[in-house]
């Protein structure tokens, strides 16, 4: 990246990404740990209150999808708020300063939804599964994302994306964000995914 280039917005994807985690924070708030003394929290309640933080239900075609009018919505409009907020003046500043400003979005649950996943896997993780899941390309919107996304470029916001997803899960990460509207910067030089055979100096 050159070095004239200044990440001006960067906390954008911090903030959608807490939007995603709060249901499960907030499912265990106050509760034990492995260390306490206390009885574990129920799995059952535990996915009991993650499901009703994101009001899951299965659409038509069963596919488990979030509510537009669930908790984890409502956090993410504020969300969106103060991230629009931020862009707008950081942006400002930068253009001001003769800087081009940018900003790093995550892809998994700030962009790309894997509520269906979770739930169906039971909350666990398997890597042929999610593999599979991802190159399908299929995965809904985090509510407001695209929209985010594109709101940063009409600022004149430079869009990166940084994920943990693998060179081989490019091009169904590509399909999907364009699917769902982020078609932003979807070239090799503004994602960066996990390359083990060319891993990038840190």
């Amino acid at each position: 990246m050159r070095k004239s280039l200044r990440i001006a917005a960067a906390t954008a994807a911090c903030a959608l990404a807490g939007g995603a985690l709060y249901g499960a924070g907030a499912a265990t708030a106050g509760q034990s740990t492995a260390n306490s003394t206390h009885e574990p929290y129920n799995i059952g309640l535990l996915v009991k209150d993650i499901d009703t933080y994101y009001g899951t239900t299965a659409d038509s075609n069963g596919v488990y999808q979030a509510s537009p009018a669930s908790p984890y919505a409502k956090d993410l409009a504020r969300i969106d708020a103060g991230a629009r907020s931020y862009i707008d003046k950081a942006a400002r500043k930068a253009h001001h300063h003769g800087e081009k400003p940018a900003v790093v979005f995550d892809i998994d649950d700030t962009l790309l939804l894997s509520l269906d996943y979770e739930k169906r896997y039971n909350y666990t993780y398997n890597p042929t599964t999610w593999n599979d899941y991802v190159n399908r390309a299929d995965r809904p919107a985090v509510f407001g994302s695209p929209e985010l996304v594109r709101y940063a470029e009409s600022k004149g916001v430079e869009v990166f994306y940084n994920s943990g997803l693998s060179e081989a899960q490019r091009a169904g990460a590509v399909e999907n964000l364009k699917k769902i509207g982020a078609d932003v910067n979807l070239d090799a030089g503004h994602m960066f995914l996990k390359d083990k055979a060319n891993p990038r100096p840190t």
